[in-house]
């Protein structure tokens, strides 16, 4: 109740706040979810039952000297209030779960030609389609629909684990 609470307080006093430039948006979404389950994990049945909260905070279109400013912080919680340990995504997760998604700041500049981008982010292009890094990105269009595009990080890791470790997650 708090947690939405907040949500709706923070929602409510970026929009009520005086503007700085018009054409700003911030959009907040809350998503809360409970599942009942039987899960089987080695050789017996135990009863799971977790509260799951996703939260997406975005921001567009945000004036700053020379261009805009865009940023977006998308994440999700989850607490068993079932049986324990909770099976989800790898061995013995305890109680509680979670990760963070994306959480990127994004400079767009010289009419949306060139953008500079900072933080945990999903490429979306080439070999490399749908990687997560922590790191950093440019992209400048040259001519209509033709871009230049640069990545530079390191690959996340699902639920703040170490890369290839056995409790990774990833595929």
């Amino acid at each position: 109740m708090r947690l939405r609470l907040g949500i709706a307080a923070l929602a409510a006093a970026a929009l009520l706040a005086p503007a700085t430039a018009h054409g700003s948006e911030l959009e907040v979404f809350s998503q809360t979810q409970l599942n009942v389950q039987s899960q089987w994990r080695e050789g017996s049945t135990t009863t799971v039952v977790p509260l799951y909260e996703f939260l997406t905070l975005t921001g567009r279109e945000v004036s700053i000297p020379g261009g805009q400013l865009y940023f977006q912080v998308d994440g999700w919680g989850a607490a068993n209030l079932g049986d324990n340990p909770w099976w989800n995504g790898y061995t013995n997760s305890g109680a509680w779960s979670g990760d963070l998604n994306t959480a990127w700041v994004q400079g767009r500049f010289l009419d949306n030609q060139l953008r500079f981008t900072l933080g945990r982010q999903t490429v979306g292009y080439g070999n490399a389609r749908m990687l997560q890094l922590d790191g950093g990105s440019f992209q400048a269009a040259i001519h209509k629909m033709v871009t230049l595009d640069g990545y530079v990080g390191l690959p996340t890791t699902q639920r703040f684990t170490a890369y290839g470790s056995l409790y990774s997650a990833n595929p």
